[in-house]
């Protein structure tokens, strides 16, 4: 009975590879790296799949989980601003006398306020424009601790998925 031939045996001898001491055509796993990624490509019936983006597969995962992750921490975070605004409006509807349906649309103004330019401070205008306006005393310092309080406390509601 005839010993059975290794898979690298088993090509044809026909093959244009040059052949390898051993005469093994240069099919080993210690051949050069462009004929064994071919040897190994037509074995995995890889064929649609080109040889390039076997290489590349891994870089590109890792490029599009970075991108999904960036786009995921953006949303949480437009989120939370959006919510941190929403309670310092409500804030300061509260320091202002207003409840109610009169509340929810101030702190909708608030909200709005923000995509006036970029950063907080024409949220801090507003709303510290409309407590002066409202004869309300506070000061630059109140407004802007509460600020930061309530932007911990909407990261963590956000996070939280309430």
């Amino acid at each position: 009975m005839a010993a059975e031939a290794s898979p690298w045996e088993a090509e044809p001898e026909s093959r244009s590879w040059e052949a390898a001491p051993g005469g093994q055509a240069g099919l080993s796993p210690g051949g050069t790296g462009k004929r064994w990624a071919r040897f190994l490509h037509k074995r995995l019936n890889l064929c649609e799949t080109p040889i390039g983006a076997l290489y590349m597969t891994s870089f590109s995962k890792r490029e599009e989980a970075f991108e999904r992750k960036f786009v995921l921490d953006e949303d949480l975070r437009f989120k939370a601003m959006a919510r941190r605004n929403r309670l310092l409006g409500e804030w300061a509807a509260g320091k202002l006398g207003k409840s109610g349906q009169e509340a929810a649309d101030y702190a909708r103004s608030v909200i709005l306020a923000d995509f006036e330019e970029a950063g907080e401070e024409d949220v801090f205008r507003k709303v510290s424009g409309d407590l002066a306006a409202g004869g309300v005393t506070t000061s630059e310092t109140e407004i802007r601790e509460t600020m930061e309080r309530l932007l911990a406390a909407a990261v963590e509601e956000v996070q939280a998925g309430s």
